[in-house]
């Protein structure tokens, strides 16, 4: 994973998954690719729901926050759930369609992020942290995202990923 980020925010990013012999890059402005192919996102309303596949990365500190709770079981019984525990796959599985939203708490990095907000944007989806927040590569330090194929998905998450930052803050 390359990123040049400019005032804080993702630019250029380019991203390899060797074991897919996948490769996705983009520039702020001229769009996001995958192997070549212009990826566009957007595709997505709650009339699909029963078919929405969300991707998950949860760090060992769920439990202690009331997650499983407050926000695991919501998601459950919205959406089909899976983990891939990378960031750099979970963002080329949303360009591939192969889910719809993915959601990242306290588990990733700013580099494992940074790539995925610009190719989120670039493809016309959703990248926020869980408050709803534009993503900001400010700090050093575990951070949380909320990728989504557009409002309307980030929308279904966003209430419950919220009830995590009330949780660690509260």
């Amino acid at each position: 994973m390359l990123t040049k980020l400019s005032q804080h925010i993702a630019e250029v990013a380019v991203v390899y998954v060797p074991g897919r012999n996948l490769l996705a890059h983009a520039v702020r402005g001229q769009g996001c690719y995958v192997n070549g192919q212009k990826v566009t996102l957007g595709h997505w309303s709650d009339k699909l729901r029963d078919k929405t596949m969300l991707g998950i990365e949860l760090g060992p500190w769920w439990a202690k926050a009331n997650l499983p709770a407050t926000v695991l079981l919501p998601l459950l019984e919205r959406f089909a759930i899976r983990s891939v525990l990378s960031g750099a796959y979970g963002t080329i599985a949303m360009l591939r369609g192969e889910t719809q939203a993915w959601v990242n708490l306290n588990v990733g990095w700013p580099w494992d992020f940074a790539p995925g907000s610009l190719f989120m944007k670039e493809a016309g989806g959703w990248a926020s942290g869980p408050d709803g927040r534009e993503l900001e590569f400010k700090r050093l330090e575990h951070m949380d995202v909320v990728y989504a194929v557009n409002e309307e998905m980030a929308q279904q998450i966003l209430p419950l990923t919220t009830r995590w930052v009330q949780a660690r803050s509260g």
